[in-house]
């Protein structure tokens, strides 16, 4: 466990000049994002840090019989089990479910856009670990009002392809 005086350093020089402080706001969440962009090594290999809203059912409640169901879902949905290599930050900042990340799974490299905060990287001995692990414990004491469960950040977040089409839309009407 990291020394919590010396994380709250690390985290403290981050936002050193910053009048506004280090809340969890979209300037906050800005500043860390080229904070982790700066200094996060690649390539950067994540994982879940723990189940992710939609596998809940599956692994605590009643889903839990019907393993059948929830492989089949594991096919098209980002899995807490699944290993992710990390691609790019998303351009928009969300208060409401901290930095995003456009990951790819690496058995089939399908693309997902999933929260920093519930990835972890798969080397436990890299500095990407402190590094994200700080990012974690700031977004989590700094944000009062933050949704400890992370509700059902997947019904709320936008599509990677989503955003594809735009750039295309735009880069053809020029």
């Amino acid at each position: 466990m990291p020394d919590r005086d010396e994380q709250d350093e690390r985290i403290a020089k981050i936002f050193l000049g910053v009048k506004t402080g280090s809340e969890v706001n979209l300037r906050g969440l800005g500043r860390y994002r080229a904070y982790l962009r700066a200094n996060l090594k690649r390539p950067c290999l994540l994982t879940g840090s723990s189940d992710f809203p939609w596998e809940e059912r599956f692994i605590l409640g009643a889903g839990t019989k019907n393993r059948e169901e929830y492989e089949e879902l594991k096919t098209t949905r980002a899995s807490y089990t699944d290993t992710f290599r990390l691609m790019s930050f998303y351009k928009e900042l969300y208060e409401s479910a901290g930095l995003l990340v456009n990951v790819r799974r690496t058995s089939d490299r399908k693309r997902f856009l999933l929260p920093l905060a519930d990835l972890k990287p798969t080397d436990k001995q890299s500095e990407n670990c402190q590094l994200m692990n700080d990012y974690s414990v700031w977004l989590f004491n700094e944000q009062a009002t933050f949704r400890g469960s992370w509700g059902c950040w997947d019904e709320v977040l936008p599509t990677p392809r989503a955003g594809r089409r735009k750039a295309r839309s735009r880069a053809v009407a020029r």
